[in-house]
This record gives C-alpha cells, structure tokens and sequence, in this order.
C-alpha cells in the first residue's frame, strides 16, 4: 500500500515547477506548469508559422474533398467555391480574434474561457478532494471542445492509414488482397486496413512528444513542401483528363426542396464547419506567437486563401477521375490507391500521411490535451493529455463510424452549430464588446474568488447568452442526423442553414445586451502579477515567489529561472 502511494505520489501527482503558478498557494488548484501563461522565451511562434498551420490543415483527406457535400446538393462547383470563400472568410474573423487574445495574453483557450465563463462551486476552494474535477466555471466550454476531439483523432487516423496502405501497396503489389479472409465482415476493416491503421498510429506518437516551440518546425517543413505537392496533384489531374472534366460544367440542379439561395447557405456552413473548431483552438497554438498582430495578418490571409485554394483542388481531383476512372471519387487517397505508377504512389501517401499527422497532432490530441490539464490540472500536462487522446482514438474503432454510423457522423458534422459557435460568439463578445479589448488580467484567470469569480462563482449572463445560441440549432442538428424526424419543418431548417454564424451572433449580441443590463466589474486595483505575460507589456516577472516544498517549510525561490528555463511538460510523464 506503501508503495501505491509512493507511485501516486511521485509518478502520477504533477509536482510543482519553480517559478510557476502551481507553486503560489490556493492558485495551485487551479493551474500546472503547461497551464500557466507562456513564459516570452517560449514565444517562439513567427507568422510563417501561424500560416504554415494552415497548409498543413488543409492537406488532409477530409478538407478536400469537403466540396462533395456542396456538389451532393446539387450546386454548380463552381458556385460551391465561391460559398466556401465567404465561409472560410467568416471563420477566419472568429480564428483571427480568438488567436489574438490568446497571443497577447499568452494563454490557451481554457484558461480566456474563465474570462467569462466560472460558474466554481464555492465549496471547491475549502474541500480537497473536489480539486480533481478541475475548475467547474470554464468545464462547459471545455467539456463541449474536449468531447470530440477523441472521434475527430481517431477518424483522421483511419482516413490517414489510407495513405499508409497507399505506401506498402506501392512497394508490395499483392499487399491489396493480404489475408483478405482472416477478419469477418462484421469487423468493417481487413487486416491490410488494420495493418495500416496501426502503423499510422504508431507512427504519430513520436510527434506527440514535440514541445510546441518544437512543433512549428513541422509547419514550416509544410509550407515549402505542400504548396509544391499541390501543384504536383493539379497539374496530373488537368494533364491526365485532358482539362477539367465535366464536373465543373455541370449546371446547378438543387434537390429535396431547397431553393438556390439556402443550398449556396448550406454551402458557407459547409466551409464554416471544416475550420470551425478552430475558432475556439486556435488560442492553444497562437500563445506561442511572438507577435500578435503579424499571427492575426498571417491568419487572415492563409486561411481564407490556402482552405479555398484545397477545396478547388478537390474537385479538380474529383472531376479528373470521373474522366480517367469512369466514377466521381471525392476522396484523393482513393484516387492515389488506383495509380498503377508505383513510386508516384508511394510518395504521394508519404506526403499525405505525414501532412494528417500534423493535422491530428495540433488540430486533435493538442487541444484535447489544454482541455484535459485544465479539468485535471493535478494530473494531466500537455503530453499526457495527447497522449490519452491517441489511445482513446484508436479504442473507438473509427472504421467502425466510417462504415456504419452515417447518423453519428452526421452529428459530428452538425456539432459546431449549437454548440461551438454559440462558445465562440460569447468569448469574442466578452472581449471585444464588453471589455472593448481592455487590460485582461491574467493573474486573476488563475486565481479564484478573483475579478472572475463573479456572482457566488456563477457568471448567468455568459451561461443564459450560450443557452440562447445554441437552443434554436438543436433542431437543425436533428435533422441532419435524422431527415425522416417528425416536428421540425422545412421552413425552419432552412433557418438553421447559417447554423454555426448563427449561434455565433445569437449568443456574442445577447451576453452583450446581459451586460449591458446587468454590468459587472471587469478591472481591479489589485497588481497584475502575470502581466508579464502580456506582449508589449513591459512589467518582468516577480524575483521570488513562496514555493512549498517536500518537507513543508516554505522558503524563497527565484522565478527568473522559470523564464529562461526550456519548456516542459508538468511533473513526470
């Protein structure tokens, strides 16, 4: 028993780093040494960086052939691009204001959420043992990212171990019917598939051992590489049909009802949906940003340009092998499966493959892993939460949802509608509306019972303004999952066909109005003790801090060292 609690002691409790938030009293509850603000040594995030993301989120299988959805509809490609720019164009407002604050103020999205969101039970200040449920103000926001992140992990896997199999069928032929039999139908996957899946999987963990100041390499490596590898794809496509195919002709036949104006709606909602997690993500990768204002112009420019420029590149693809193939095919590794040239193919799943590991790396298990430390800041860093999500993504058995939960799939899908897009409406609100971009204290987003505690812990107007996003989408949400329900008209999905802008402005006006009627106090006398964190403040951080240590006596210890140190995970991983 001894040598349980000697383990949960030493292997499996996060001890405090020096110099951090974890070390100064009640503030230990609340944050780990990954929680807290990035020291401006670590900042080592530049533009190129921030934009090379989203090349590297663009080269994926799902954003590709994202435009199949539109098409399905009945659009005109054509008009569907067109769609996909205002919506890639709307999100990036939400992804450039949200990666704003959370470079300025060098925080990730848990901790801004506590700006407007801590509904803390009082009891959890005095009561020990309620501290593993983290901090309950922000749990909404962050239980609402967090609970799909998982999914999303797992199901890029799958999507990338297609890439994989790509590669060995490339070196070994005969790879494509290996032990076809020795799994049932039932299984929904052969062991060539399982095979790959598992290598794929394998191959991601090493990633996850990346510090962030080390991930923006991978991105850079993607800038020079992936613009390149696009044009390769395009120019086989144009070249081996001999032009753009019939695909982009077609003329617009709009289906099931729906008029041209809600289809080309559907259409923006569509774009929104592909990035709009982000809107809320972003801040876990941009507080590693050296300089606000180039990240947001990075932001502002590749992710309306480079996401629509994919988005075209799919249906090229998708229009070259309906010519070459006789078939429509949307996804571009099925297409790669069907080259018979076998170095171009195995190159072109190398590429692929490595381009969706940096896709689930910092657009899944990272943000999962934020969520995780800041509900259990006691146990989880960033590399254990990352890890964790890659274990439970490969235990939801994704091809089991890629073969036969359409209805599941189409809730993921419909997620971001009622549920981020309201989150995101009420953070941008708070700060940009309310606050009218002022000061933020970052001290008092660790501190309970602080300027953020608000009314007994509860912040009603950000929990009432979230409510009255998100209840109009639910029934919009359930219609996408199932068409055939009863009780919701055609008139009012159509409604719902901006669902996620929707949300957004719903919720961000009416915690707006709230304030307005019932203000509350959004600066404090109290010094700023984390102001150092704030770029272009010139406040440097405390030379001592009260660090307990094992023996319980508290002594004097230098936080500078804390600054210069190299970034770590929390504790023992």
């Amino acid at each position: 028993m001894e040598r349980l609690k000697s383990f949960h002691r030493r292997r499996l409790i996060l001890q405090p780093s020096s110099g951090s938030f974890t070390a100064e009293g009640q503030i230990s509850r609340w944050s780990n040494s990954d929680l807290d603000p990035v020291p401006r040594n670590q900042k080592k995030w530049e533009w190129y960086h921030v934009g090379g993301f989203w090349i590297a989120e663009g080269f994926s299988a799902s954003q590709i052939q994202t435009a199949s959805a539109s098409v399905a509809l009945g659009l005109n490609p054509g008009i569907a691009l067109i769609a996909y720019l205002i919506g890639n164009i709307l999100v990036m407002m939400a992804c450039c204001g949200t990666g704003y604050i959370g470079s300025k103020y060098s925080i990730n999205f848990p901790v801004i959420s506590r700006a407007y969101d801590s509904p803390q039970n009082s009891l959890a200040i005095t009561y020990s043992r309620l501290r593993s449920f983290g901090l309950r103000g922000s749990c909404l926001p962050i239980i609402i990212r967090a609970i799909v992140a998982p999914i999303w992990y797992g199901i890029q896997a799958y999507l990338g171990s297609l890439a994989v199999q790509a590669m060995i069928e490339a070196i070994w032929p005969s790879f494509a019917n290996w032990h076809t039999d020795a799994l049932p139908t039932s299984a929904d996957i052969t062991a060539a598939e399982l095979l790959s899946f598992t290598i794929f999987w394998l191959a991601s963990l090493p990633f996850l051992f990346l510090s962030m100041p080390a991930l923006r390499w991978i991105f850079l490596v993607k800038v020079i590489i992936m613009p390149i590898f696009g044009i390769c794809l395009f120019t086989w496509a144009v070249t081996a049909s001999h032009g753009f195919g019939p695909l982009l002709r077609i003329p617009n036949k709009i289906e099931d009802g729906m008029s041209l104006g809600y289809a080309f709606c559907y259409a923006i909602t569509t774009a929104i949906s592909a990035s709009s997690t982000f809107a809320i993500n972003i801040p876990d990768l941009t507080r590693y940003a050296r300089n606000p204002r180039t990240a947001t112009i990075a932001q502002a420019i590749c992710l309306p340009v480079c996401m629509t420029l994919i988005y075209f590149l799919g249906v090229v693809m998708a229009a070259s092998s309906q010519v070459i193939y006789g078939q429509i095919q949307w996804n571009p590794l099925t297409i790669v499966l069907m080259w018979n040239n076998r170095a171009a193919k195995f190159f072109v799943g190398f590429l692929f493959a490595f381009a969706m590991i940096g896709t689930n790396v910092a657009g899944n298990s990272v943000p999962f892993a934020n969520d995780t430390m800041a509900l259990f800041p006691k146990y989880m860093n960033l590399r254990r939460g990352q890890f964790l999500c890659a274990i439970l993504g490969f235990a939801i058995c994704p091809w089991k949802i890629e073969a036969s939960a359409q209805s599941f799939l189409a809730f993921l899908n419909g997620y971001s509608a009622p549920f981020l897009g309201p989150v995101a409406g009420v953070l941008l609100s708070d700060f940009f509306l309310v606050r009218r971009s002022g000061e933020l204290n970052v001290y008092q987003l660790y501190k309970p019972s602080g300027l953020y505690w608000y009314t007994a812990g509860i912040n009603v107007r950000a929990v009432a303004a979230f409510t009255v996003g998100m209840v109009p989408q639910i029934p919009g949400l359930a219609y996408q999952i199932n068409p055939m329900i009863k009780g919701v008209s055609r008139n009012y999905v159509d409604f719902t066909s901006l669902g996620w802008l929707e949300g957004l402005l719903f919720s961000g006006f009416a915690y707006h109005i709230l304030c307005l009627s019932f203000p509350f106090p959004t600066r404090t006398d109290e010094e700023d003790k984390a102001a150092w964190a704030i770029v272009g403040h010139d406040g440097t951080r405390p030379s001592t801090s009260s660090t307990p240590p094992q023996d319980g006596v508290e002594k004097a210890v230098p936080l500078q060292d804390a600054i210069s140190a190299p970034e770590s995970s929390s504790g023992n991983s």
